[in-house]
């Protein structure tokens, strides 16, 4: 049976009154202010503690974010460097504000971002918070409730250090892409109540953790199973419930689920809920992206304390010797590209609507697919992919050699981080379970499978460094430029990197085993010049 309940949802970034929603939306303590503006920028180290409270910042120039550190040519001001990129960029940024931070004492605050390249130290109010070095490419967040005074303006100092550092991939290199610079992806100020929802990367059970164990194209029904986890930093138990209402494009909520639990203090609670669709169910897929919300709720005592809200495109993905890969029971061909987020001049520091413009642009052209070579990519982009109809095959940030004990750490745990903020959107379908020409990295797979046992991993592969099976990654995949051998056909080929022309493609077309092909940035010029009837 379905609910026709009428519930209109905006972004969890605005205050129920400040979207100007409707009576019985639920007005939570939870606030997300996005701190792009106002910031002031240093390029370069110096003496001088520039994190101190009265420091003087006038004379710095004033900059939004995303930032790169330095504006570049075309032809990248003439740089010679190798491919371990040992000067280019190699540099650190100094960034300063002011925050203000609500009146309430009995809230938490954040500083949440998206990505950094590649070691961010923060203080507030002339205190260090803490650092992240996992890598550039990596979200994170600092908990700075016990630096702030509430109800005031408060000075926040950031020292991003794009230096290179052998412990952080893809250093120490030799990578074929170049890595930018910079605070170059969005930054959010996060205020929530004591009890709150926790951010997604935290653990492999954080946050709220969307699955659907079932799929029936057939039937028209699907099971969906939610993991909500709730941290209560209060000094005392509290009685909490979460209500999860999976809602409709038209606003109509079709399933509703909640349970309740005693919370106790300094500890997490998991929250496990599952229920179904089990009629009129709209599926997700390349031609009708269908997106359903999952609006989630934690309420202490009857008191809305927290509310977040997930995508949820429903979808089944399977492979069989006779069809090749179909999505919701119909065959489908991958034809797709691979992606750096680079642009010309701004290098990395990309603003959401051109990721987006990327993706709307790919589409045009008869893509389907992406492969987020060789690093995790921007939620923007993932969000895109969600909303047009894009698969997306991604992977932790690295190229073809390996590292130290605590490069492999950093990566894994890369790994792990990019699995758990984008495990919620349908349109990932593959993790890279390999390292660019390596093929099959056991301890990558592992690690991806643990966090994420339903989607596939992939082997990355290059003819040059000989031909390998899929071994214990779900796909083989590899570089496709000279024509993989015939007896590859024994197992499921995808190639992340190939050739092109009627021989290439009629190959693929031919084989369900072989299930599709990503072409490389060069390839695709040649792509949209036939496309366009040009010969080059």
């Amino acid at each position: 049976m379905v609910l026709f309940l009428f519930l209109f949802v905006a972004s969890s970034q605005l205050t129920a009154q400040d979207a100007g929603l409707p009576e019985g939306y639920p007005e939570t303590p939870r606030k997300i202010t996005c701190m792009n503006a106002g910031w002031r920028f240093h390029l370069g180290d110096a003496e001088g503690a520039f994190y101190g409270i009265d420091f003087d910042d006038s004379q710095w120039v004033t900059i939004n974010v995303p930032h790169t550190l330095k504006l570049t040519s075309l032809a990248l001001d003439g740089c010679q460097d190798d491919s371990t990129q040992p000067t280019f960029h190699r540099n650190v940024g100094w960034y300063r504000r002011f925050i203000d931070v609500d009146g309430s004492a009995n809230k938490k605050v954040f500083l949440e971002f998206e990505g950094a390249h590649q070691v961010t130290d923060a203080w507030v109010n002339g205190k260090h918070v803490g650092q992240h070095a996992i890598g550039g490419y990596t979200p994170f967040h600092f908990d700075i409730t016990t630096y702030v005074t509430p109800g005031k303006a408060n000075q926040v100092t950031l020292l991003v250090d794009n230096r290179r550092r052998d412990d952080i991939p893809p250093d120490p290199g030799p990578f074929d892409y170049i890595k930018f610079s910079g605070l170059y992806r969005d930054v959010y100020l996060v205020e929530t109540d004591r009890i709150h929802i926790t951010f997604p990367w935290e653990e492999r059970f954080a946050g709220v953790l969307i699955t659907t164990p079932s799929v029936d194209p057939l039937n028209g029904t699907a099971t969906i199973d939610i993991k909500t986890v709730v941290r209560n930093e209060q000094d005392k138990p509290q009685k909490c419930s979460v209500l999860t209402r999976i809602i409709d494009k038209d606003g109509c909520v079709v399933l509703r689920m909640n349970n309740s639990a005693i919370v106790v203090p300094a500890s997490d609670k998991l929250f496990s809920q599952c229920g179904g669709i089990e009629e009129n169910l709209h599926l997700w897929s390349c031609d009708d992206p269908y997106l359903y919300r999952v609006n989630t709720t934690v309420f202490c005592e009857g008191i809305p304390v927290d509310c977040l809200e997930n995508p949820l495109g429903i979808r089944k993905l399977e492979l069989n010797r006779h069809d090749g890969l179909l999505l919701n029971g119909k065959p489908i061909e991958i034809i797709g590209v691979n992606r750096h987020q680079h642009y010309p001049y701004i290098g990395d520091a990309v603003p959401n609507s051109l990721h987006f413009k990327d993706i709307l642009q790919l589409k045009e052209l008869g893509m389907n697919t992406i492969r987020t070579a060789h690093y995790t990519q921007d939620n923007a982009l993932i969000n895109a992919c969600d909303q047009l109809g894009m698969l997306v095959y991604e992977e932790a940030p690295s190229w073809i050699n390996f590292g130290s004990e605590k490069w492999f750490a950093n990566l894994e745990e890369a790994a792990r981080r990019m699995v758990r903020n984008h495990r919620n959107h349908p349109s990932i379908v593959v993790w890279g379970g390999g390292i660019n020409h390596r093929g099959t990295v056991p301890r990558l797979h592992y690690a991806i499978k643990e966090e994420d046992p339903v989607r596939w991993t992939a082997s990355n592969n290059s003819e040059w460094a000989g031909f390998q099976g899929s071994g214990i990654c779900d796909l083989y995949s590899n570089m496709d430029y000279a024509g993989v051998p015939d007896w590859t056909e024994k197992e499921y080929l995808l190639a992340m990197e190939g050739g092109r022309g009627p021989r290439v493609i009629s190959k693929y077309k031919a084989d369900p085993l072989r299930l599709g092909m990503l072409l490389d940035r060069a390839r695709l010029l040649q792509f949209q010049a036939a496309q366009a009837g040009i010969s080059r």
